[in-house]
Formats: C-alpha cells, structure tokens, sequence
C-alpha cells in the first residue's frame, strides 16, 4: 500500500523496545514529529492518533486475559494502527 504524503515507512531498530520491560520513567508519544501533519477523524472530533491511543489504553493492543495495559502494548497499537487508519 502507499503511505499518503508526508508519511515515511520505517523499521524499528532491533531492541528498541527492551527498555520498556523493565524500570520505570516516562513515555511521550506524539501525533507527529517537525513538519509532519497530524490527520483528524472524519467526524472531526479528534485526531486519529488520539482516537488509537484511546483504544489502545483500554486494551485494545493486549492478549486476550490480560488486564494491564504496557507501553509496549501502546507503542505496538498506535504503530500499526494510525497509519492504516490515516490512509
């Protein structure tokens, strides 16, 4: 599939997601980076990506009987998630 303008397909570097299994800090996920644009809903009420990262707090990114939700799992979801969507 093409990515719509502005939209760069990238693999994640091998362990970047390794830190997230252990400690504790602080995660910031954005929309979208520079000169990036960030793509709203069609009704208009919010962004895509924080449509996703609504989703994905509740659980939409965990096994089935899991009950906690891992930065990882927000990272995996909004990864494959709002770009699909903002096609």
């Amino acid at each position: 599939l093409a990515l719509p303008p502005g939209f760069v397909a990238l693999a994640p570097d091998q362990g970047l997601f390794d830190p997230l299994t252990q400690g504790k800090g602080t995660a910031v996920f954005t929309s979208c980076a520079g000169r990036q644009k960030s793509w709203m809903r069609q009704d208009q009420t919010m962004s895509i990506f924080t449509d996703r990262l609504i989703e994905a707090l509740r659980g939409a990114a965990n096994q089935p009987g899991e009950t906690t939700v891992k930065v990882s799992h927000l990272m995996n979801h909004l990864g494959k998630t709002v770009s699909l969507s903002a096609r």
